[in-house]
């Protein structure tokens, strides 16, 4: 499997019957968004200690507000975590290609049969103000394009995957 230049960022590591092309999602942007979440925790926790503290207990009033704001701080939590600890592997082996996102779960994780797949494209996605994003799509036996992998930031990693794979499997 003879490649350009491995991106930034990605990883490629040759196995017996294929490849392995890793993407850890640990950044520098990562971190500032970690602590970012322990600095509005922090912030929260002792916003309802003083409230809870004031002999009305006012807070201890209003339940519902207190769980959806306890639920939005866990799923920040979680969202923080993953982004800093979790990277994605695209295992390209002789029988099929499996995405992996981990060791946090997270969705996306896919496994596709190599005869399920007649080709494999990158597609731009475009969300509100102008970000963009890419996909890797592969063209299933009926010939209707399903998404591999999503929100890919730099169209040179996504290209590099798809180039990949293509490669691995002679589509």
């Amino acid at each position: 499997m003879i490649q350009s230049s491995i991106p930034e960022g990605l990883e490629l590591i040759p196995t017996r019957d294929g490849a392995i092309i890793r993407k850890a999602c640990y950044n520098r942007k990562n971190i500032f968004f970690g602590f970012w979440i322990l600095l509005i925790d922090a912030m929260t926790a002792l916003a309802y200690s003083n409230l809870i503290s004031k002999s009305d207990h006012t807070l201890l009033r209003f339940p519902p507000v207190m769980v959806i704001n306890a639920m939005g701080l866990l799923c920040g939590n979680y969202l923080a975590a993953a982004s800093i600890c979790n990277k994605t592997d695209v295992i390209v082996s002789a029988e099929s290609v499996r995405v992996n996102r981990g060791p946090l779960l997270c969705p996306g994780n896919k496994v596709v049969k190599n005869s399920d797949i007649r080709n494999v494209m990158v597609r731009e996605q475009r969300k509100s103000r102008g970000a963009s994003f890419y996909r890797v799509m592969y063209v299933d036996s009926s010939n209707h394009e399903q998404i591999l992998l999503n929100l890919i930031k730099r169209n040179e990693e996504a290209e590099f995957i798809a180039q990949t794979i293509r490669e691995a499997l002679k589509v």
